[in-house]
């Protein structure tokens, strides 16, 4: 009678490792979901973060463009710039920023993108070099209904 008794005690043992194994196998495939999960939205954030610097990015490379342009073709334009009173310099700069091109969504309809230029003025002038020193800050929006939105001033220097 023992024996059977120590045999029953054995054939119960088994099945309960096996329970523990699989529930701990369970428990290893939920957490490596989630972490998984977890990581593809990190990197999906940074991404689209990524795509509103780069717009913004292309906001202040278009006025650079601009700028070197007309410079390069006016150089009194910008020259005079400096000294037009403070309400007319207003003016001047609203100007500027105006017609920089905005593009305008993307072919997919999640695709929403846009940039803009904020501020947009001249800082400082050197005479003794000839040079001109603008501050332009410029705002990149990637994703619906604003999504990621990313700020960046940026300082040039032109010279005449």
């Amino acid at each position: 009678m023992k024996q059977n008794e120590n045999i029953y005690k054995n054939n119960l043992i088994v099945p309960i490792i096996l329970f523990f194994v699989v529930l701990y196998f369970c428990y290893y495939i939920v957490s490596l979901s989630l972490s998984l999960s977890e990581a593809r939205s990190r990197f999906e954030k940074t991404y689209n973060n990524m795509k509103a610097y780069y717009m913004a990015r292309s906001a202040i490379d278009q006025a650079i463009l601009k700028l070197e342009t007309m410079n390069h073709y006016n150089d009194d334009s910008l020259f005079t710039a400096k000294n037009l009173p403070q309400n007319e310099r207003k003016i001047f700069y609203q100007r500027f920023t105006e017609d920089i091109f905005i593009p305008s969504g993307g072919t997919d309809n999640k695709e929403k993108y846009e940039y803009r230029i904020n501020d947009f003025k001249l800082v400082s002038t050197d005479s003794n070099v000839s040079s001109l020193t603008f501050e332009i800050k410029a705002t990149g929006n990637y994703g619906e209904y604003g999504g990621y939105e990313n700020n960046i001033k940026r300082f040039i220097r032109l010279s005449l």
